[in-house]
């Protein structure tokens, strides 16, 4: 089962009383070394330029795609 999905936390910040704005602040879903452990995971015998070409690849077609249907 996945890990629940952190909800962000407003917090209201104004300056003036006649508009009031509030900023959204989240906190990381993942850890820097779970990023970095979960990307070689995800890699798996590719090498780094491998995995960017694909990446790029896998970029480039998503963006043809949406052109094409006109979003």
């Amino acid at each position: 089962m996945a890990p629940p999905v952190p909800q962000p936390q407003p917090t209201a910040s104004s300056s003036s009383s006649s508009s009031s704005s509030t900023v959204k602040h989240f906190e990381r879903y993942f850890a820097p070394a779970e990023v970095e452990y979960l990307t070689t995971v995800a890699r798996g015998k590719q090498s780094i330029r491998q995995a960017e070409g694909t990446r790029l690849a896998a970029c480039a077609f998503a963006e043809f795609v949406g052109a094409r249907l006109g979003l």
